[in-house]
């Protein structure tokens, strides 16, 4: 049992014979100390919403401050908000000579050496392969979520 259950007990056990005592001598009646048995709760039922309520409280103050952190950080590479590309800008050859990439959090293991792939433009084309073997790795870097550690992709 915690801390606080115990002195809650303790509390309510106190209050029961302070008020058995009281009644006792006739200086209160069972109306009386029911009563204020069913107020002491009450308040005890409050007092611990409150607890719980600033906790909430805080743990909301600390998502709020990670959220502006967050929309407060500026991108690496600039999104060129607003702007419109026409269609014949977006066909176009995508090139990958000499790649090297490893994800930043496990350089000893790296996922492309030396990759060269050449896509026509207006070419369909699959990646195919077991788990494991670069396929999201390779998309990630065409949408350049990652930048190569050598090499050049354009």
């Amino acid at each position: 049992m915690s801390q606080t259950g115990l002195s809650g007990n303790f509390m309510i056990l106190s209050v029961l014979y302070k008020g058995g005592l009281l009644m006792a001598s006739q200086h209160m009646t069972v109306g009386e100390l029911s009563s204020f048995l069913m107020y002491t709760f009450w308040v005890g039922i409050s007092i611990a919403g409150l607890s719980s309520f600033y906790s909430e409280l805080m743990k909301g103050f600390g998502a709020g401050a990670r959220l502006w952190e967050l929309l407060d950080r500026k991108p690496e590479f600039p999104l060129n908000e607003g702007q419109i590309l026409s269609p014949d800008q977006l066909k176009g050859q995508l090139d990958f000579c000499n790649v090297s990439f490893a994800y930043p959090t496990r350089r000893e293991a790296p996922i492309f050496q030396n990759l060269n792939l050449l896509i026509p433009a207006g070419t369909i084309m699959a990646v195919v392969g077991p788990s494991g073997s670069g396929k999201s790795s390779l998309v990630s870097l065409l949408l350049r979520l990652y930048d190569p550690d050598t090499g050049k992709s354009e």
